[in-house]
């Protein structure tokens, strides 16, 4: 079989319908031959001018789409491939290496055109509404376009439409079907559809060259007409990216022969196909960089915050109230995440991009921190006890509760450390701490325990066997129960008094004579030692 071109330089001409080759897939195709189309000669103003012997904008293509088995081959080779060509070489042209063919972003939605073009009935379009839809409206943008690559039926919303004139084209012009005329259109860096008649023998191809002698399959018969997008050339051929998807050929790409392209249709089946426009510029109209949202608008320093708004898209800066963000994350041209930096105070948060700088209305409120606790040293005493806080976010804490019982006394040392004071009356369970950040209540719960005995004085330094000695002090207790009182090691066994404060015995009948220690030992411990001589 011969194959005809028709080329579109800069944009892609699309290809005729016709039905799907007998594959383990099926391949759309779908090109409507313009009436007005006709062969145009080659742009002769430029005949004199002496070309580049291979040219190529393939590290500017997007990776190859797949139209499946939808006809909207001429809005994929338009919009998607030569649209994204444009695109990317508007925002990466300079300082974009990109050799393997791996750019994240770029290629305009097929769908937004073709739904428009074939008006929800998919029986393939002309290259010339597909141009007229692009220079009108724009188009959106593949990876945004919320109905997919597949869905012909639903046309775009008011949304899509205006996102869809930020990337307008400029012009579609006719250029001359031959070798010169793409080659100049790809060396202006504009590239080319080339509109050729489909075979089995071009479906099934895996040599990443057409035609291959090596191919069975049948390349006489025509399957229809399809329109690839050529991104490059060299002395043999174009090269060209299809829109059946990556895994097609040599990763989505075909170097087709000039041999090939210049040869006579033989099947009479479909006219020649004698069109092909250059699409010469691209206007990008940059979204106006808005911000609309804050999520949450107030929280302590550490604070993950979501801006909502729309071009923040390369955002290289966000400040809160002045101060730079401690993190910054840009996930969408439409939200970003920063985080709040220590010693960031109440304010506007203002973004900063490419396209511009934009400040929130919506002030965000830097709060205090929650307050953490995470140990209490001691955690068990009697009243008076001073126990040692530790946590965090304890700066300004205003009232420290034992079991619900305000703290006696109450110093903040750092912001990870206060001391609290065992008040008068307090029972055991956990310590609360309240700050302007918030109220936090340990886990662990502080035993209040009896406050051991303390002796101040004897009624007698000396004194013999039997001898009534007063003993004056504190935390006695109100009845003796299992306390007791030594001189030296031995217990006294007869108690005239016992109180809070005082306790009357007699000393011990087997008392060892001389100086000793007199104790008094409760449940909550043992008293300091007081002298005491044994007279013989």
């Amino acid at each position: 079989m011969k194959l005809k071109l028709l080329l579109i330089a800069a944009l892609a001409i699309t290809a005729l319908a016709a039905p799907a080759a007998a594959s383990a897939r099926t391949y759309g195709l779908g090109l409507k031959v313009s009436q007005n189309a006709e062969r145009h000669p080659a742009r002769l103003a430029g005949l004199l001018a002496t070309l580049p012997a291979s040219y190529s904008l393939q590290q500017y293509a997007p990776i190859p789409g797949d139209q499946g088995d939808v006809g909207s081959c001429a809005a994929w080779g338009t919009a998607y491939t030569a649209m994204g060509v444009l695109e990317n070489m508007d925002q990466y042209q300079g300082f974009w290496d990109n050799p393997f063919n791996s750019l994240p972003g770029g290629g305009g939605s097929a769908m937004y055109v073709y739904s428009q073009t074939c008006g929800g009935v998919d029986q393939g379009s002309r290259i010339d509404d597909d141009v007229a839809i692009e220079t009108s409206q724009g188009d959106d943008e593949d990876a945004d376009y919320a109905q997919g690559e597949l869905d012909y039926w639903d046309w775009p919303t008011a949304q899509e439409t205006a996102n869809a004139q930020n990337w307008l084209l400029a012009t579609g012009q006719d250029i001359g079907t031959d070798q010169y005329s793409i080659e100049q259109a790809i060396s202006n860096n504009e590239p080319v559809v080339i509109g050729i008649e489909v075979t089995q023998a071009f479906q099934h191809n895996t040599s990443g060259n057409y035609p291959d002698p090596y191919n069975s399959y049948d390349d006489w018969t025509s399957l229809g007409g399809h329109a690839p997008a050529a991104v490059g050339y060299d002395s043999d051929g174009l090269i060209v990216e299809n829109s059946w998807g990556p895994s097609w050929d040599n990763g989505g790409y075909v170097h087709i022969s000039w041999d090939w392209l210049e040869s006579t249709n033989q099947d009479s089946t479909y006219p020649d196909l004698t069109q092909a426009v250059a699409m010469v510029a691209m206007t990008h109209v940059a979204p106006a960089l808005t911000l609309t949202s804050l999520n949450p608008t107030s929280g302590p320093v550490g604070t993950v915050v979501t801006i909502g708004g729309s071009d923040l898209t390369g955002a290289t800066a966000v400040t809160f109230n002045g101060l730079a963000a401690a993190t910054l994350g840009v996930l969408s041209d439409t939200q970003l995440k920063a985080t709040v930096p220590a010693g960031a105070t109440s304010g506007p948060i203002t973004v900063t991009t490419p396209g511009g700088t934009a400040t929130s209305t919506t002030r965000f409120i830097v709060t205090a921190p929650a307050p953490t606790l995470t140990r209490l040293t001691p955690t068990s005493g009697p009243v008076g006890t001073v126990v040692t806080v530790s946590g965090s976010g304890l700066t300004g804490a205003t009232s420290v509760t034992f079991n619900g019982l305000a703290a006696a006394r109450l110093a903040v040392l750092s912001d990870t450390q206060l001391k609290a004071t065992v008040p008068a009356g307090a029972t055991s369970g956990p310590i609360t701490v309240t700050t302007p950040g918030g109220t936090v209540t340990s886990t662990t719960r502080f035993i209040v325990t009896a406050r051991a005995p303390k002796i101040g004085k004897l009624s007698l330094a000396s004194g013999k066997r039997g001898a009534t000695v007063t003993i004056t002090g504190k935390a006695f207790g109100s009845k003796r129960g299992a306390g007791t009182v030594r001189f030296g090691a031995k217990a006294v066994t007869r108690y005239l008094l016992w109180s809070t404060t005082r306790i009357t015995c007699r000393v011990p009948a087997k008392a060892k004579f001389g100086k000793l220690k007199v104790t008094v030992k409760t449940k909550a411990g043992t008293s300091n030692a007081k002298a005491f001589r044994v007279k013989r």
